[in-house]
């Protein structure tokens, strides 16, 4: 059974795109160029989705949420 086809019940289209687009960079640059554009998406999707929302949270309902130290578990670096 094929993820994306139409006779399946869940159908996402972001997800169909996004990996049409993985699966395009792949062709076309290679393998180590898609590592790096599929880490691109997910450090992206994280500083301005993620963080957005807990800035959002923070300035509309005066809370205090961490942002998330992503550096300081992947890297042992600390900024602050």
């Amino acid at each position: 059974m094929k993820l994306f086809n139409s006779k399946t019940l869940w159908n996402f289209p972001i997800a169909k795109a996004a990996i049409g687009k993985i699966k395009e960079v792949y062709t076309n640059k290679g393998l180590p160029t898609t590592i790096l554009y599929i880490i691109f998406i997910v450090i992206g999707f994280k500083v301005f989705v993620i963080n957005g929302i807990i800035f959002i949270l923070n300035y509309l309902f005066k809370l205090n949420i961490e942002y998330g130290p992503v550096l300081y578990y992947i890297f042992g670096v600390q900024l602050l």
